[in-house]
């Protein structure tokens, strides 16, 4: 199934200030920085696009992102509620927390990704491509139609989680900590597979 791509609809110039001072968080197009320390709780962003913006300083508390574009921002360490029909391109998402989070239509480009954390979340119809995310967790992840294209899963946590019919062929791998089960039906290349066996303590004879 295609992932749906963000339905954004005409938006304003608007900035997070004016955004809080409205209560309203919807059609927005946001180019500044916000101020340090903003606290936005119990929201749902909709039909926004954001560029070349550094949130990471935002504190968030269940904060929904619903059909929007985030193009060379920086959300490092937020963490976010229920996603659907968002966009990340180039941007940096180090320690990004989506644990248990619905993660349904979205895509990844080109991003810094280092440790993000999906864990105990619902993947659903999701691309990830030529991003890096380094020492992430997929633990107890529930996944349905996720695409990983030239991604760095290196070191990353892969448990509990099925990655069946998951192609990783053109993915980093190395020294990833993992079990069985979660591989079973995983697609890989030849020097990948020797290498999840000596991951996996497996002694060829």
């Amino acid at each position: 199934m295609p992932i749906i791509k963000p339905k954004i609809k005409k938006t304003i110039p608007k900035t997070l200030n004016m955004m809080l001072s409205s209560d309203d968080f919807t059609n927005a197009k946001i180019t500044s920085n916000p101020s340090d320390d903003i606290i936005i709780q119990d929201v749902t962003f909709d039909s926004c696009q954001f560029t070349g913006v550094n949130l990471s300083n935002l504190k968030l508390e269940n904060v929904d992102l619903l059909d929007c574009l985030f193009e060379k921002c920086d959300l490092s360490n937020l963490k976010f509620r229920h996603l659907n029909r968002v966009v990340f391109k180039d941007c940096r998402l180090v320690g990004t927390d989506f644990s248990m989070s619905y993660f349904h239509n979205i895509q990844l480009v080109g991003c810094n990704a280092k440790y993000l954390n999906l864990a105990m979340s619902d993947i659903k119809d999701v691309k990830i491509e030529q991003s890096d995310l380094t020492e992430s967790s997929f633990i107890e992840t529930k996944i349905k139609n996720l695409t990983l294209d030239n991604v760095n899963l290196s070191n990353s946590e892969i448990i509990n989680t099925s990655f069946n019919n998951l192609d990783l062929s053109t993915c980093n791998i190395n020294n990833i900590k993992t079990d069985l089960s979660s591989l079973r039906g995983t697609k890989v290349s030849v020097d990948q597979a020797l290498s999840i066996v000596t991951m996996l303590d497996i002694t060829i004879k």
